[in-house]
């Protein structure tokens, strides 16, 4: 869920605001007492009227001026608590009981304080008004004043505990909340750098800008405008602001023709400069305001900057860092995805692969096979029609077994949900049989076994893959499989009776079979001897 920053963008002319307010409403109320306990042709009414003057100016300038707001920002706050000190002076010496006009004042402090700096400009601003009260107190008793010294500890007591809660809400509830940047579908290689820049802008309440990203594999950064125009600067911009020295820059609030930059540090600290040390002679933008924001990713680094804002303040820093880190974090989305496309990819390309090997290489080289048979029939002299007509049929075979691979690829989840295995497994060894010319059964009763589509096709290729090897390479006369089931995994045993040119049985790994069985997330052994090949196959039954 995210926010609007309408009014986030505002902190400052808001608490300006407020503090014309807060001294409006105690002018008139001093104006419409009928005790008058305040003229305004003495000293305290001087000292009123100049601070409503200094509310009025500092509402003008957190209206105009972003930079100069931030150098007197804490003239301001001092000011702020003298007067605090002040308006209690005034209410105790006069006779009155204004506490509500102190109370308000104070809470206003502490909001304030919070704008500026946080739970800590709260806690700082509670504490020096805290003090400066106590400090006051106790000289206007020396000085023969007569104070409720219950009424005092009372007021000090409330103070204290809304200073806390002021400070547990703004640690507790300063994060600010995007909405998290939607990419589209199509994943490419490229990343989606003039997306990411609409989202900024759009969320910054920026009309120009641009982004520059160096991917972690690249020498070189791609720049993409506002307005998706080719960059034509002199450099890139990449690190052309100082950083605080010792600091980390999460945001960076500049304004060329003034030679002022602020820029948020680590831990919300706010550091500002000004002249020659603001700019140096690497600055290529032709923006002459706005916020620069680096961005560091796992899969890259880069800059952001957004020019022409809508509300040029220091409340847009914090709303710039989070706008890079979401920036930052769709990048390395974009990254991750496409790197997961592209092994999906491979993925499929291997499965394609094994597909093509096992069914039309090892048919054609089955068909090979038969022809052959059929040309040892021509030359001794009989006749070849039957084994044309056998070699015409498992070629047909094929083709329907190529159709059916071709009809999974493109229905994807519209094949049945679950088939016979054992029934699956008898119609591929009568194909291969006939196809190389052998013997090849199911034995033993496993009972009822059921399989979903993707690995009875998986299973069913390394049947027709085992019968295929043992008729080439071993010229095998019979291959037999078993299949056992309990315990959560099906036993699978295939065995031919191939005679191979060696001694002792030795472990093989035939590469295609393997595969299969690794996507099945089972394990193979075979053994390969005189006496033909053996391969011992597990498969959770959990992956049926």
């Amino acid at each position: 869920m995210g926010i609007r920053f309408s009014n986030l963008l505002m902190s400052s002319r808001i608490v300006a605001t407020f503090r014309v307010a807060m001294v409006l409403i105690l002018a008139a109320a001093i104006w419409f007492d009928p005790a008058k306990p305040l003229r305004f042709d003495s000293l305290p009414g001087v000292i009123f009227l100049a601070y409503g003057v200094w509310a009025v100016w500092l509402l003008a300038v957190a209206l105009t001026d972003w930079w100069l707001e931030y150098r007197i920002s804490r003239t301001a706050l001092v000011v702020d608590i003298a007067a605090s000190t002040f308006a209690f002076v005034l209410t105790n010496s006069s006779g009155r009981n204004l506490s509500s006009a102190f109370l308000a004042f104070f809470v206003y402090l502490l909001i304030a304080g919070t704008t500026q700096r946080g739970w800590r400009g709260a806690f700082g601003a509670g504490l020096a008004a805290v003090g400066a009260l106590v400090f006051v107190s106790t000289a206007m008793i020396f000085a023969g004043v007569h104070l409720d010294l219950g009424r005092i500890g009372q007021r000090v007591g409330y103070m204290l505990v809304m200073t806390a809660l002021v400070v547990w809400y703004a640690g507790s509830h300063a994060s600010i909340v995007l909405r998290p940047f939607v990419a589209g579908r199509v994943i490419g290689l490229d990343p989606p750098l003039a997306d990411v820049l609409r989202y900024a802008l759009r969320n910054a309440g920026a009309r120009r800008g641009l982004i520059a990203w160096t991917p972690a594999n690249a020498r070189h950064p791609t720049v993409v405008t506002h307005d998706g125009r080719p960059w034509r600067g002199d450099g890139v911009p990449d690190e052309v602001l100082p950083a605080a020295p010792g600091a980390e820059v999460e945001a960076t609030l500049f304004n060329r023709p003034r030679e002022v930059i602020l820029q948020l540090c680590d831990e919300g600290r706010l550091e500002g400069y000004s002249g020659a040390r603001a700019f140096g002679d690497a600055w290529v933008f032709d923006i002459d305001e706005g916020v620069l924001v680096p961005l560091s990713a796992t899969t890259g680094r880069g800059t952001l900057l957004l020019g022409d804002l809508r509300l040029a303040s220091r409340d847009v820093l914090p709303i710039g860092r989070e706008i890079g880190r979401e920036v930052g974090a769709a990048l390395d989305r974009h990254a991750y995805s496409h790197l997961a496309h592209q092994d999906n990819l491979e993925r499929v390309r291997d499965a394609i692969a094994r597909d093509l090997h096992d069914s039309v290489a090892q048919s054609l080289a089955g068909a090979s096979f038969r022809i052959e048979a059929a040309r040892g029939k021509i030359r001794e002299g009989e006749d070849p029609d039957a084994e044309l007509l056998a070699l015409k049929n498992a070629l047909r075979a094929e083709q329907t077994h190529i159709r059916v691979v071709i009809d999974r690829l493109r229905s994807g989840g519209d094949l049945p949900a679950r088939a016979d295995l054992r029934r699956s497994l008898d119609e591929v060894l009568a194909e291969a049989g006939m196809q190389w010319q052998l013997e090849a059964c199911l034995v033993g009763d496993p009972g009822a076994v059921f399989a979903r589509a993707d690995p009875l096709h998986e299973i069913r290729q390394i049947v027709r893959e085992a019968v295929a090897n043992a008729a080439r390479h071993a010229g095998a006369r019979k291959v037999e499989v078993s299949l056992e089931g309990g315990s959560g995994t099906l036993h699978m045993r295939i065995a031919d009776d191939g005679q191979n040119a060696v001694g002792a049985p030795r472990a093989i790994r035939p590469r295609s079979i393997c595969e299969r069985v690794d996507a099945l997330d089972g394990s193979i052994t075979a053994l390969r001897g005189r006496k033909g090949t053996t391969l011992h196959i597990d498969i959770p039954e959990a992956r049926l």
